[in-house]
């Protein structure tokens, strides 16, 4: 089955390429949040940043099969059914 292309580039490969930008920008982030928190200096000339901490619990889910048992926490359980694309670069 052939998809549609954007220019020369294949879907798959426009998507290696999104998938890279995305992590080239997070990475970049990183480095700018790490350096707010270090600088205090939250105010920019289009933007102001605000810092605030939180905290969330999360129910380890394995761990509380493993104690209470399956059984007795299907009616808690949901299953989700999802899609995954994994990319893998091609050796030529």
């Amino acid at each position: 089955m052939h998809s549609q292309r954007r220019g020369n580039r294949h879907p798959v490969d426009q998507l290696g390429d999104i998938r890279q930008q995305i992590k080239t920008l997070q990475e970049r982030e990183q480095v700018l949040r790490e350096e707010l928190f270090a600088t205090g200096d939250l105010i920019g000339d289009e933007f102001e940043a605000e810092i605030r901490h939180s905290a969330q619990q999360r129910l380890n889910a394995q761990a509380a099969i493993k104690l209470f048992g399956r059984v007795t926490l299907a009616p808690f359980l949901r299953r989700i059914e999802f899609d995954v694309v994994r990319l893998r670069r091609r050796e030529d």
